[in-house]
């Protein structure tokens, strides 16, 4: 086929894919919005998740209180805990999962099914962040909530606000 034909087959077309290009799209953002409504508030916007993160930044500001500027002021890495994505149903406590050091030292051990995993990552250099994060609908988007922060010259961290990212998943 040529390229001129194929040009005039595309010019001639529009008009039907266009309509369908924006029907698909209304429907595909129909499909989020019907089904972001369908789960209930409270397994959505974290109600407890919120306390555990303003906790743990409250150990972590006590810890970096007692630093004596060698090395790096925060606990290590720990990587999305539990390990498992927990997809429209919350996920059983593992006590061994929270066996971590870093978890241990925040005090993040839930004591109920959570629908959230935790993180935490930081380094001297860029500070903390600590993240918690879930999909309830199973659609492979995540509500991310997320505190950072870093050490100051002075004592203590300075702390940004919660941060949520798609708030609404």
């Amino acid at each position: 086929m040529s390229e001129n034909r194929l040009v005039a087959i595309l010019k001639s077309s529009w008009k039907i894919l266009l309509p369908a290009g924006l029907i698909l799209g209304a429907g595909f953002v129909g499909k989020v919005y019907f089904t972001q409504q369908n789960i209930p508030k409270e397994k959505t916007q974290g109600a407890g998740v919120d306390a555990v993160l303003a906790d743990a930044v409250d150990k972590l500001s006590a810890l970096v209180d007692t630093y004596d500027g060698n090395g790096n002021p925060f606990p290590a890495a720990a990587g999305w805990t539990p390990a498992a994505v927990s997809c429209g149903e919350d996920a059983p406590v593992v006590a061994s999962d929270w066996e971590h050091p870093t978890w241990v030292l925040l005090g993040i051990a839930p004591d109920a099914p959570t629908p959230f995993q935790y993180r935490f990552r930081a380094s001297k250099e860029d500070g903390f962040e600590l993240m918690a994060r879930t999909d309830r609908d199973c659609d492979g988007l995540f509500q991310v909530r997320t505190r950072r922060g870093r050490a100051v010259w002075t004592g203590g961290l300075d702390t940004g606000i919660l941060t949520t990212d798609n708030p609404g998943e």
